[in-house]
């Protein structure tokens, strides 16, 4: 089908920015709806955990009431004028970087200005120092990770000729990536702490025990070829044959979603405002800089259920009662 110049113009004028814009003019069509649906005391709870509830409550909302179409994505994919090989590359890997190189700067910005120190979990001592073969595996990684994107878009299905899912149809598929997440990066976390694998797989990122946002990635070679073979097992077979084909927005916003979670982690900031509940549910950076201080036990990635029934956090229980305790007689 031959485009005629006007609709070149069009699609050339559809930015980014004006998607998403697009997205946000039609959502006041939709406000008292959602309003009698109690989502925005969805949004609202969801923002004490950033990305994990916040992010992918927005999206299914989106998808729910059609602030995000089909036709949108098609009219964006078209004036982005890339192939889908390649647009899958770099849109995998552009999305991951860009949120881990924006969030951990904001984290590393919030640690240090004055007003949030008292939330910093290790106030006495300074975060580890990003040294020269951080920054340089950071490139590496970029050059690593553009290569495994390219490679996962040959071996995953097709991700972009397929229809968006609805807002119900898409948190079932992130609540299936999530849950296979956290059940197979537990059994592997643990996996790292038996000696022979520590020594030779994990001792590396331990080497960090006063972590920033951006310390998530000081892995080896096996932690990362750890998360490929995820990626290609939960996307191929897991989502697809228990929740239907995934689009390729779904598997961005999950990339998105982790690499985010991991920085929060290893971001040193305990925030008291957030919900006692919430945080027997939910993991955050006062356990892993426990187990980064201590080297055993919470495996998870984020939520909490595994080390629970396995009965890994009985010892950060304890540290944990007595943290909030002294840290509620400072506040």
């Amino acid at each position: 089908m031959t485009m005629n110049m006007d609709t070149r113009s069009d699609l050339k004028k559809l930015s980014y920015v004006q998607l998403l814009a697009s997205i946000m003019g039609k959502a006041g069509d939709h406000v008292d709806t959602a309003r009698s649906s109690g989502l925005p005391l969805l949004l609202l709870f969801g923002a004490f955990h950033g990305s994990f509830m916040f992010l992918p409550a927005t999206f299914a909302w989106a998808l729910q009431f059609g602030l995000l179409t089909d036709k949108d994505f098609i009219e964006w994919k078209s004036w982005s004028g890339t192939s889908d090989v390649w647009l899958f590359t770099f849109g995998t890997v552009g999305t991951i970087y860009a949120t881990l190189l924006v969030s951990s700067t904001i984290f590393l910005v919030i640690r240090s200005a004055t007003p949030f120190r008292k939330y910093v979990i290790q106030q006495h001592t300074e975060s580890d120092t990003l040294s020269w073969e951080l920054k340089a595996g950071l490139l590496v990684k970029l050059f690593t990770g553009t290569l495994k994107s390219f490679v996962l878009y040959h071996l995953l299905p097709d991700m972009f000729n397929i229809k968006l899912p609805s807002g119900s149809r898409f948190l079932l598929q992130f609540a299936i990536a999530w849950f296979s997440f956290e059940t197979l990066f537990y059994w592997w976390h643990r996996m790292e702490h038996l000696p022979w694998f520590y020594a030779r797989i994990h001792k590396y990122h331990h080497q960090v025990t006063n972590p920033t946002g951006l310390h998530v990635v000081q892995q080896t070679v096996w932690s990362d070829l750890f998360l490929f073979v995820f990626r290609f097992l939960t996307f191929k077979f897991i989502v697809p044959l228990t929740a239907g084909p995934v689009h390729v927005l779904v598997f961005w916003l999950w990339g998105v979603v982790m690499i985010y979670d991991g920085v929060q982690t290893h971001g040193g900031l305990y925030l008291p405002w957030l919900p006692q509940a919430t945080r027997k549910l939910f993991g955050g950076a006062l356990r892993h800089e426990y187990h980064h201080a201590h080297n055993k036990g919470v495996y998870g990635w984020n939520l909490t259920f595994w080390d629970a029934v396995m009965g890994t956090d009985k010892d950060y229980r304890e540290f944990e009662s007595h943290f909030f305790s002294k840290r509620a007689a400072k506040l």
